[in-house]
């Protein structure tokens, strides 16, 4: 058992990518939505009324803490080991990020388009085939058509403004970091806002020279109890879908991501948990794919199967449980085949982390 904190720090990060995909897949994952928004009658559970807990549990609660988690990692990524925002490190660290974002972002969009436009082609004319998918191209990082890439977009664009948190961060941390805390509890139900609230979070642990793990560590307690008790109202109130419910849901994100890290490298120090170096390549690959149209065909044969078992609450839950899994199953067979097929194509379309 290791006590070191950075090699803790660095194999809880490398361990929690696949984790934290698995959630996103749930994420874009609703099973037989009978209504998005329940009206559960907390006083007399039914079977439908488990079923919705369970669904606003894992779809909007606890797998809404993934994305900001990667952006708190990725903040934190950004300026690790960096005492001097220089110019050279700037264009530096922009050049790496052409190959890890830009590129993939471009590919993973284009293959969007094209899959769009047999699906849009296999209805309707050749020539409004066309037009739908220039109207695409217009929206090509506006909007992406594969759509979970708002998270590369926003990275992207939070590496060319980097600077913007280098230097307060460095001159003026702790007045910055309320100006974070305060956007977080104003619009932190809003995904925009989040990107840049978490990201300056792991920005500004690591500019500080903070060590994740020993600096959570210092407040596990108190975090765990908030975290909970967070979690359970996000889970009452329907997540951020409602107005008491985006009260809560900024402070379950801090807490449940500073509880994440605590409870994952508590297994990672006692060894109960290994790095798997097949699953932690294949995070980027499953977060573009898993809502493309070979993976969402899927839907289809589960909404199939919701139909035969409606009013059977008990086994709607369990295909609503299984169905990412197998969906994130189907996108690592994928991912190892075309990797033996084709590996350089796979290098470039998982950003250069598919080795």
């Amino acid at each position: 058992m290791t006590t070191d904190f950075q090699v803790i720090q660095s194999k809880t990060i490398n361990w929690l990518r696949f984790p934290l995909i698995v959630l996103v897949v749930y994420i874009h994952n609703y099973g037989a939505a009978y209504n998005f928004s329940p009206v559960i009658d907390w006083t007399n559970i039914s079977s439908i009324d488990v079923y919705e807990i369970i669904r606003i549990y894992f779809s909007k609660v606890i797998s809404h803490l993934a994305v900001p988690c990667f952006f708190f990692i990725s903040g934190y990524l950004f300026f690790y080991n960096i005492n001097d925002f220089s110019k050279k490190t700037y264009v530096s660290k922009l050049n790496k990020r052409v190959y890890t974002l830009l590129i993939p972002y471009l590919l993973w969009n284009i293959i969007a388009i094209i899959f769009d436009f047999c699906n849009f082609y296999s209805k309707h004319s050749f020539s409004d085939s066309i037009s739908h998918s220039i109207n695409n191209l217009w929206y090509f990082f506006t909007n992406p058509l594969d759509y979970p890439l708002w998270y590369v977009r926003n990275l992207m664009i939070l590496s060319i403004v980097s600077p913007l948190f280098f230097y307060p961060l460095k001159k003026i941390p702790y007045a910055f970091v309320f100006l974070l805390v305060l956007g977080l509890f104003i619009g932190g139900y809003m995904t925009n806002v989040n990107s840049v609230v978490f990201f300056g979070f792991g920005a500004f642990l690591s500019i500080n020279k903070l060590n994740i793990i020993s600096t959570f560590r210092r407040i596990k307690i108190p975090i765990y109890i908030i975290a909970f008790i967070t979690m359970c109202l996000c889970v009452y109130f329907n997540s951020k879908y409602t107005e008491t419910g985006k009260r809560i849901y900024p402070l379950f994100l801090l807490t449940g991501i500073i509880s994440i890290f605590n409870l994952a490298s508590i297994c990672v120090e006692k060894e109960l948990f290994n790095e798997k170096k097949i699953l932690t390549s294949s995070v980027f690959f499953i977060y573009a794919i898993h809502v493309l149209l070979p993976i969402s065909w899927t839907n289809a044969y589960f909404q199939h199967a919701f139909s035969l078992c409606e009013g059977n609450y008990g086994l709607c839950t369990v295909l609503y449980l299984i169905q990412p899994l197998l969906k994130t199953a189907l996108c690592i067979a994928i991912f190892l085949l075309l990797r033996m097929i084709a590996p350089k194509v796979v290098y470039l379309l998982s950003g250069s982390r598919s080795s």
